[in-house]
């Protein structure tokens, strides 16, 4: 005998059933039509690519335009191997913002975005970076907080909607747009040195923003996953910041966030920028033989950060997964340091070859980054010799030592 089953005794019935058992979600902010499951990153090696995408937005400070930029992205040569499209750029490097960034998605993953921004200084004194201001529900060095509102303040042509947008613009648009096809979404925020920095700011206001734009929107747990990737970003931040990032939700076990925001970092254990200790013993950061002379002068400079209590490091303070290169697989004679360092100009070849990220890359098993992307298509060798470009976040660090000797 056949059972003739009603459709609509049907839904009803499994209504009941899944309101019953699962009382872990609202059923009133399910979005019942679907068509993909939980969105799955495959193919993706995010410490090489990840970190590949955010030196092309890094590179944004030297001689480099938006043509650069698309060849590099064409280059299969690269990590990236050009399974990903710039769909928004904005360089405003050379305009009083001092900033810039590249939104990029990936052609075969769906709903998988990277946003990378690109700043080039540090701080124009020490009065400035220790200075602290309340952005929203946290502070910020004033110098951390001024990059910030001028990035989320960048406006360029969404490639996708052929509309001028900002950066939050271009991420809740999309998923506004259609929910049912755009959710759920994986969103990169990468950076390198004091853009790393930047990144794990401008991934705490997507946070943010998108908590607040997408309230209209039936959203699933873990439906939007903010993932913020550093390279040796500068060991330094506020102790307020911390704390706040420390309080969002990550994904890992959790079933109940629908927007999620984790962190990872990479960086060299001997790199000065990145690892220093802020303390008094401020010298006992650097493990290179370095002359009496040069230590006295640079410990003397840092005293006025390391008795500030509102400041602290990044370097394990930020809950995520910090993962440590020890080894420097690049010729330190590329970089023209000597044995023993006893001059600030020997001071930033040393910096210069301890904070470049292409040791991260190459420990990872990933392929450099060519300089010039018109000229070369692949990187030298490590143990080639070659003169590294001018790093710019190199000189302001330097010029915020010269500062302070001035000030103080």
């Amino acid at each position: 005998m056949k059972i003739k089953c009603n459709p609509i005794v049907l839904f009803f019935f499994l209504n009941i059933f899944f309101s019953c058992t699962n009382d872990e979600i609202d059923t009133n902010l399910i979005d019942p039509v679907r068509p993909y499951p939980a969105i799955d990153i495959t193919g993706i090696n995010e410490p090489t690519e990840i970190q590949t995408l955010a030196t092309i937005s890094q590179w944004m400070a030297r001689p480099q335009d938006i043509t650069d930029a698309h060849l590099y992205y064409e280059n299969k040569k690269l990590d990236i191997q050009g399974n990903w499209k710039m769909v928004w750029y904005a360089n405003e490097l050379k305009s009083e913002k001092e900033i810039g960034a590249i939104i990029s998605k990936h052609k075969i993953n769906r709903n998988t975005f990277n946003i990378s921004p690109s700043s080039k200084k540090i701080a124009n004194s020490i009065n400035e970076l220790l200075s602290i201001s309340t952005w929203n529900d946290f502070s910020l060095p004033n110098n951390h907080k001024n990059a910030l509102e001028n990035i989320l303040s960048l406006e360029a042509v969404n490639y996708l909607s052929a509309k001028k947008e900002t950066i939050i613009d271009v991420l809740a648009n999309y998923i506004k747009k259609d929910p049912s096809l755009h959710l759920p979404i994986k969103i990169y925020v990468s950076g390198i040195s004091n853009s790393g920095n930047l990144s794990l700011y401008l991934s705490t206001a997507i946070y943010q923003e998108l908590n607040t734009q997408l309230q209209d929107v039936k959203l699933l747990p873990n439906d939007v996953r903010i993932e913020c990737f550093t390279y040796n970003p500068i060991n330094f931040t506020s102790s307020n910041f911390v704390n706040y990032f420390n309080s969002l939700p990550e994904k890992q076990g959790n079933q109940q966030e629908f927007i999620t925001i984790d962190f990872t970092n990479f960086s060299n254990n001997s790199d000065v920028l990145s690892n220093f200790s802020l303390s008094e013993n401020f010298i006992s950061s650097f493990s290179y033989p370095m002359s009496n002379n040069l230590q006295n002068q640079i410990q003397n400079e840092f005293q006025s950060i390391a008795l500030n209590s509102e400041i602290t490091g990044i370097f394990n303070n930020i809950r995520g997964n910090h993962q440590v290169i020890s080894e420097n697989k690049l010729n330190k004679n590329s970089y023209h340091v000597p044995t023993t360092i006893s001059t600030l100009e020997e001071f930033k070849s040393y910096l210069l070859w301890k904070h470049d990220t292409k040791n991260i890359l190459i420990t990872n098993n990933g392929i450099c980054i060519p300089v010039n992307p018109r000229k070369h298509i692949d990187c030298p060798n490590p143990e080639d010799i070659f003169v590294p470009l001018k790093n710019p976040i190199i000189d302001s660090y330097l010029q915020l030592i010269f500062n302070m000797q001035t000030e103080n």
